[in-house]
Formats: C-alpha cells, structure tokens, sequence
C-alpha cells in the first residue's frame, strides 16, 4: 500500500478503543484491589478477547478477498505477528495463573 492510498480506518478505531480500554483498567487499578481477582476469570476474559479478535479479524479478511482470482494462499507477516503475539500473551497469562492459582 503506497502512502498515497488510503489507510484502513479499522485499525484506528480498534487501536483507540484499545488505549482508552486501557486507561480505564488503569484508572481502575487505582479504585480496586487487585488481588482480589480470580486469575482465572482474568484468563477465561483474555481468551474470549483474543478468540473474538482473531475470529472477526479472519472473517474479515476472508470475506474482502473471497472474490479474488487467483486466491492467494499464503500467510502474510502481519498475520504472523498477530497471531504469534495473542499466542505469546497467552502463554504469558496462563503461566501467571498456573504459578498463582485461586
């Protein structure tokens, strides 16, 4: 995509809805103790938001070049990174669970 072209205004809303999310957890983190948190509950969350993410972020992407001839089968190095960081943050979150426990 030359700079030229128009870039997608998906990723600015999900992007600002992301930091304000975040603002907020930070916000909360201060009005809440957190030790209070059941990690799995905090774990069942994070998998239900990476699932959602990866599913309508595919479904998209599938969806706008369904048409296309020939299709192109392989996997781009934006998806990678994607899927390889959920899979990284989830591992990450899943060790802190594991190591805490209820």
């Amino acid at each position: 995509m030359s700079e030229k072209e128009s870039k997608p205004i998906g990723s600015g809303w999900f992007s600002l809805a992301a930091g304000l999310a975040f603002f907020l957890l930070l916000i909360g983190s201060y009005l809440f103790d957190l030790k209070k948190i059941n990690p799995y509950v905090i774990f069942q969350c994070w998998l239900l938001f990476s699932a959602a993410i990866l599913t309508i972020w595919g479904g998209v992407r599938v969806a706008k070049v369904w048409k296309a001839q020939p299709r192109r089968w392989e996997v781009g190095q934006s998806t990678l990174n994607f899927v390889v960081g959920v899979i990284a943050a989830t591992a990450a979150i899943f060790a802190l669970v594991v190591e805490r426990g209820p």
